[in-house]
């Protein structure tokens, strides 16, 4: 039984003790149920979704808005599918906000796209570094940026959304990351841009519909700043993303040629490299993806690093910072697969056909 002592706001609803009376105990399965033409929550749903976290003084609008919510879109606040969710405003006001895991989301998104006839599929995610490097795959300790995740549907309309570190980080009451954002912001951030990009796919069903993942940023502690990490970032040569750099200004009193200066000259790279600890670490990383793939030994290490960056490998300790990231991102998407040794195998294939192709294309 639920009971409390604080005073109900006007539009409280005004049968609370009858619902309070209900042992939720004692409620079947099958009252749960929501019937398509259910005008209402009946005492003994409301009941339990009290106990499960909605609060008892939400008006009876908000719940019958929600009701129409999880008939429309087939969502089961039973089954934890989608929950409403209530937070005071800037006026004071309480506002309620229909929130779903992730999940639910793609669920929506697959009726949706059965019932228009068609398909979607993403493209691969892009995880943005600090200093605007792009990745495929994200290798490092440190939270991304941002990720940029992209959605496209069989009509071949492209949708993507770019979710931003600094917008979504979820903070504790001491403005420390949350646990789940200390431990995989890059998971947790490309959940954000994925449901960013579902819903601009399909507006009509996911419209005012919120992943608690999107959500959990309103809750954080007012006044706290966010901490982005700080110290050298490591850039890969290879993917620096192309921006104008500033040109050495002369002095107009001057216009005789000068010497040129140092920052004048061909730069001997265009990128600098990590120094040696970072390298060596992520030489490390790099050798433990590979094992979790099932490439354990030295020379079927050697033969996959071979096969990716294009050159022969004798020794996994020659590779430079670049040819590493490569193969670690190539690594970690493997990884992940239900089958990562075919996975990287696929990997290896696709890049050796690329190579071969640009050779008889050069030839």
């Amino acid at each position: 039984m639920n009971s409390t002592t604080e005073t109900p706001p006007p539009d409280a609803p005004n049968d609370l003790d009858a619902i309070d009376a209900i042992d939720i105990d004692t409620v079947p399965a099958g009252a749960l149920v929501i019937a398509d033409d259910q005008r209402f929550w009946t005492d003994q749903q409301r009941a339990v979704l009290y106990a499960m976290g909605v609060e008892r003084y939400c008006p009876k609008a908000e719940l019958a808005a929600f009701l129409h919510l999880c008939q429309r879109r087939r969502l089961d606040p039973f089954l934890k599918q989608v929950y409403l969710i209530g937070r005071t405003g800037r006026d004071g006001r309480r506002k309620y906000t229909p929130q779903t895991s992730i999940d639910a989301f793609r669920l929506i998104a697959h009726r949706a796209a059965q019932k228009a006839g068609t398909s979607y599929g993403y493209e691969p995610t892009v995880y943005v570094d600090w200093d605007g490097t792009k990745y495929e795959e994200w290798i490092f300790d440190r939270p991304p940026a941002a990720v940029k995740w992209t959605v496209v549907r069989a009509d071949g309309m492209r949708f993507y959304a770019q979710a931003r570190y600094r917008a979504y980080l979820q903070l504790s009451r001491d403005g420390s990351p949350t646990a789940t954002w200390e431990r995989m912001p890059d998971v947790m951030l490309g959940k954000c841009a994925e449901a960013l990009a579902l819903r601009m796919a399909w507006p009509e069903d996911l419209g005012g519909i919120y992943t608690d993942d999107e959500m959990g940023q309103a809750d954080n502690p007012v006044g706290v700043e966010v901490k982005v990490p700080s110290g050298p970032v490591i850039r890969a040569t290879a993917e620096r993303v192309d921006q104008p750099q500033p040109q050495p200004r002369r002095a107009a009193a001057r216009p005789q040629a000068e010497t040129p200066r140092p920052q004048d000259e061909a730069p001997q790279a265009e990128t600098p490299q990590g120094d040696a600890a970072d390298v060596e670490r992520l030489r490390a990383a790099m050798r433990k993806l590979l094992v979790e793939c099932g490439i354990e030994t030295e020379s079927a290490q050697q033969a996959t690093c071979t096969a990716l960056v294009g050159v022969h490998v004798k020794s996994l300790d020659d590779l430079d910072e670049q040819q590493i990231r490569k193969v670690g991102q190539a690594a970690k998407y493997a990884s992940k697969q239900d089958k990562p040794r075919a996975a990287i195998a696929a990997v290896m294939n696709a890049a050796m056909n690329r190579r071969n192709k640009a050779q008889g294309e050069a030839a």
